[in-house]
């Protein structure tokens, strides 16, 4: 059993990782959990065939044409209470782990880390009530995303890679600036990528983490899982209005 008192070293790491401010606040961290229960993380991934990709899961629609493209993301719904592995010990494992990265705990410090930019979005007497959606998400070869700042119902993000090695850094989120001066978006559309520039590319290092609040020129994305045998495997925590649907 995956015990609290891991909290504290995920807070501390992440609320000691510098925001970068260009081109949107960010974060970007090593080492968030202690390097055991990375290693039990890794040890318990599940298999292939427990994924749904997003089109099963029916977090997306799309043409016929269109279709091809989502293949390349499967992804497993974490849910403290229900979630569809088969496999017991790997099961409670990922109950246990989602218990620990989904308690006020941890959520709330982590996105008050961006309090300013929360006051400036909602207002300082906002009572913004939320709800955490968390998936364990695997890209295979030929999984790309255009620069997007993602669901206008989000407020905060954060990537987990769950690498087993250091060796495909390459697979990491991409930020973008657009090339039309003053260009943003509310969040939806996923954005051609001639009209942006690449500005960075946050590597793909095991136990590392991507966070940032989402606004209006939060551009992110893939630039392409290229290789044969190339796989992203992280978790995504988002946090939304508690009001909001993805679907």
């Amino acid at each position: 059993m995956i015990h609290s008192d891991v909290t504290p070293q995920l807070v501390y790491q992440i609320l000691n990782a510098p925001i970068r401010e260009h081109p949107f606040p960010h974060f970007f961290t090593q080492n968030i959990f202690p390097q055991k229960l990375y290693n039990e993380i890794l040890n318990h991934m599940p298999d292939d065939i427990e994924y749904q990709t997003l089109l099963d899961q029916g977090y997306v629609y799309t043409s016929p044409q269109k279709e091809e493209a989502y293949k390349h993301r499967d992804t497993i719904m974490l849910n403290p209470t229900d979630i569809q592995i088969k496999d017991k010990k790997k099961r409670l494992f990922w109950q246990d782990l989602t218990t620990v990265i989904t308690s006020p705990e941890f959520i709330v410090p982590i996105t008050l880390k961006f309090k300013q930019l929360l006051l400036t979005r909602f207002g300082e007497n906002a009572n913004v009530n939320y709800k955490i959606m968390i998936d364990l998400l695997r890209d295979t070869e030929k999984w790309a995303l255009g620069p997007h700042t993602d669901h206008p119902d989000k407020i905060f993000v954060m990537l987990i890679y769950l690498p087993s090695n250091n060796l495909t850094p390459y697979l990491g989120t991409s930020l973008y600036t657009p090339k039309e001066h003053g260009f943003t978006c509310e969040g939806g559309p996923h954005h051609s990528r001639e009209h942006f520039n690449c500005c960075a590319t946050l590597p793909f290092l095991p136990n590392s983490a991507f966070g940032f609040c989402k606004n209006n020129v939060s551009f992110h994305g893939v630039e392409n899982v290229k290789k044969v045998g190339d796989v992203r495997n992280l978790i995504q925590i988002s946090v939304l209005k508690e009001d909001s649907s993805l679907l």
